[in-house]
């Protein structure tokens, strides 16, 4: 994996860390091919196409109908392409709009990613935002949105889905917030679900922040129809490392721990991936309000 330096480092190999009732390897290779429990395999034309047309759109308006800048894309490139075979990515990200991804997303990966399904993320959004319409739930599917049913926790079997595709070195991009903010460019804290996608893994993924500036302006909140000629600032940050937080709480496996215990250290990886993100977030909000776009 990557190391909080950029450097490349071992993968850090762990027990199995099944916390929940499913076992995290049989769940990696179940679910790999689908795009939510229990949900056929999409045809891969239809998913291409979908999430070409999404992702164009969204590049087509950051890039001409806004100003955005990108700062650290060299960054999400290597994560994405340079990892090692079955290590998860996690890239994490501030929560001001409902165009957060796929706009966000779409301007911080080169133009060719957009046709190509193996490198693009999965995103999560609530059963009751995105999926409360068959027609509209299956277009989002085959974008590569995974449903998260809203005040069940991080153990609900929505979840344990997301733990599996990270065992299988997919590619997760989250907003650990859990909701929108209304005070950009402040953060609300944490959710500890962040922990156990970090945690759980038989292999710790490689963990990337995202973070933008500017959304809120384009589409805050109770905005629909985004706003043209707007200024986002999106900085990728360096890759963190959380093998000191495991090799404290958790020397052996997770799942050997006691749930208070456990959720010690998905609380403690939470505080610490707040802690660079907001950094992240001061450093972004500085070159924003300093250049020119």
């Amino acid at each position: 994996m990557w190391g909080d330096g950029g450097g490349r480092v071992a993968a850090v190999h762990r027990p199995s860390h099944n916390v929940n009732r499913w076992h995290i390897a049989d769940m990696a290779t179940e679910h790999s091919s689908e795009r939510a429990p229990g949900a056929k395999p999409s045809s891969p034309w239809m998913e291409r196409a979908v999430v070409g047309v999404l992702g164009g759109l969204s590049r087509l308006f950051m890039q001409v109908f806004s100003s955005t800048k990108v700062s650290g894309r060299e960054r999400l490139v290597a994560a994405v392409e340079e990892r090692d075979e079955g290590v998860g990515l996690v890239t994490v990200s501030n929560h001001v709009s409902i165009y957060d991804d796929p706009f966000t997303v779409a301007a911080a990966v080169p133009w060719m990613w957009l046709w190509d399904t193996h490198k693009l993320r999965s995103t999560l959004c609530a059963t009751n935002r995105c999926f409360f319409h068959p027609v509209i739930g299956k277009i989002l599917s085959l974008g590569r949105v995974l449903p998260v049913q809203r005040g069940d926790g991080m153990y609900q079997p929505y979840m344990d889905d997301v733990v599996a595709r990270v065992a299988a070195g997919e590619w997760i991009h989250l907003f650990p917030e859990g909701t929108r903010t209304a005070l950009p460019p402040a953060m609300l804290p944490l959710r500890p679900g962040i922990g156990r996608l970090v945690a759980d893994p038989p292999v710790t993924p490689v963990v990337l922040p995202l973070v933008h500036v500017g959304m809120h302006t384009l589409a805050g909140r109770g905005s629909v129809v985004p706003s043209v000629g707007q200024a986002v600032t999106i900085v990728v940050g360096e890759p963190v490392a959380f093998d000191d937080l495991l090799a404290a709480y958790a020397p052996g496996s997770v799942s050997d721990l006691p749930r208070d215990e456990r959720e010690a250290l998905y609380n403690a990886i939470a505080l610490r991936l707040q802690r660079v993100m907001h950094n992240l977030l001061l450093e972004a909000n500085a070159v924003h309000h300093a250049q020119p776009h």
